[in-house]
């Protein structure tokens, strides 16, 4: 009997253990931002600017929950137009695992410098294909 009840509390706690290491990976949140533009961003996330050459992508982890507002400052050619398209600036809500993918594209057509920004979200709801009834009754 003792020896059933050794084994039940050892296989419990190893099965404990195993539960909390995957929570652990799937709750933290994550921002990528890809630079595809012509020149150097810089994001200003959270109270740090993170600054991100052409063709490199940077991630930013361990982002706690709620909803954090982002800026970009990028540099244009002298005496070109500017003009801006998608979400250059704005607010991204983590809640456990979120990922959030930031792209950004620019253009110079000699007049006309245009960066373009695309945004996509998700989180760990989204990965089973179900939707928190609370976010969405």
């Amino acid at each position: 009997m003792n020896k059933k009840l050794n084994f039940l509390i050892a296989f419990l706690a190893l099965i404990s253990l195993s539960f909390i290491s995957c929570s652990d990976a799937l709750d933290l949140n994550e921002f990528k931002i890809e630079n595809r533009s012509g020149g150097e961003i810089k994001i200003n996330f959270r109270a740090t600017e993170y600054t991100i050459a052409n063709g490199q992508t940077m991630v930013i982890d361990d982002i706690p929950q709620g909803t954090h507002p982002y800026n970009t400052i990028f540099q244009a050619p002298a005496n070109a137009t500017i003009q801006t398209e998608g979400p250059v600036s704005g607010d991204v809500k983590f809640i456990n695992g979120t990922k959030a993918l930031l792209i950004f594209v620019s253009n110079f057509d000699g007049e006309t410098f245009t960066i373009f920004a695309s945004l996509s979200i998700t989180d760990r709801a989204d990965y089973n294909g179900l939707t928190d009834p609370l976010e969405n009754p």
